[in-house]
Formats: C-alpha cells, sequence, structure tokens
C-alpha cells in the first residue's frame, strides 16, 4: 500500500457517550473517524514490535439533552460563527453516564475508537430550541488491530 491508497472505511457501530453534567444537563459526545491512511511505513517500538505508520483525522460531535434546570433566558442566541474561550461563562464538571467504544473496519483492520471528554465549558450561548451551547475538549484513543487476529 503506498501513500496514496486510502482504504475504505465503513462504521460497525458509532454511539454516543453519555455524561452527567453538574448543572442537570446531560451531554451526548462522540468522535466520529473521518480518515484513516496507512502508509507504507513499517516501524519498530523500543520492544522491537513492527508497527504500521497511519495517519487519522477525527471530528467531534456533541450534543446537550435539556433537563430545564439551567436558566438560558440569560444566555445569547447562537448565530454559527467560531465560540472563543472568552465566550465561556462557567467549567461544568461531569461524571460519565454511559460509554462506548466505536467499531470501524477496513480490508485488513478493525479500528476501536475510544471517547474521552476531558473538560466542559458552559458558554453564553443556547442553540435554536434554548438549549445551553456547551464547548467540549476532549481525545480519542485509537486501538488497530489487524483482521487476522480475530479469525
Amino acid at each position: 500500500m503506498t501513500n496514496l491508497d486510502i482504504p475504505s472505511v465503513h462504521t460497525i457501530r458509532e454511539e454516543f457517550n453519555e455524561y452527567d453534567l453538574d448543572d442537570g444537563n446531560i451531554l451526548r459526545a462522540k468522535q466520529i473517524l473521518i480518515v484513516f491512511h496507512l502508509s507504507d511505513q513499517i516501524k519498530q517500538d523500543a520492544q522491537g514490535n513492527k508497527m504500521a505508520d497511519f495517519q487519522v483525522a477525527f471530528k467531534q460531535v456533541v450534543g446537550a439533552v435539556p433537563s430545564g434546570k439551567v436558566d438560558t433566558s440569560v444566555l445569547l442566541p447562537y448565530d454559527g460563527s467560531h465560540i472563543e474561550k472568552s465566550s465561556f461563562l462557567k467549567k461544568v464538571e461531569f461524571k460519565e453516564r454511559i460509554s462506548y467504544v466505536n467499531i470501524y473496519e477496513t480490508r485488513d483492520f478493525f479500528l476501536f475508537v475510544k471517547n474521552a471528554v476531558t473538560e466542559v465549558w458552559m458558554t453564553k450561548y443556547k442553540d435554536a430550541n434554548n438549549v445551553p451551547i456547551y464547548h467540549v475538549e476532549g481525545n480519542a484513543k485509537l486501538t488497530v488491530k489487524p483482521k487476522s487476529e480475530f479469525s
């Protein structure tokens, strides 16, 4: 496989993780795999294990399920522009409620993606349905396994 060969990726499972926010709302978040690019470069780690070089990209999708406990009358309607850090009102504590590992496959590999939310901030904005808009920081842990391991 060369750097120009981009394998097609098929979704097996792609679910939202859910988090209970300390303001009463529920946050739903997931990292969607949008690019998986395997190169022809093989490397070795410190223990001598062979590793393929690859590139990935994710898109974070986030939404809130309102509880009605947050006063949104003080929030501004969101206009679709980039939300700057200066628009963060307060850091929101959260607790994981439901967690999934999303699974994708290529011709030769299974890709397991675990979403991890690290910070949640309430912004000064609300959406058209009066639901607060949150800024969410997180990352994804990707594990790549050859399909041959599952035969």
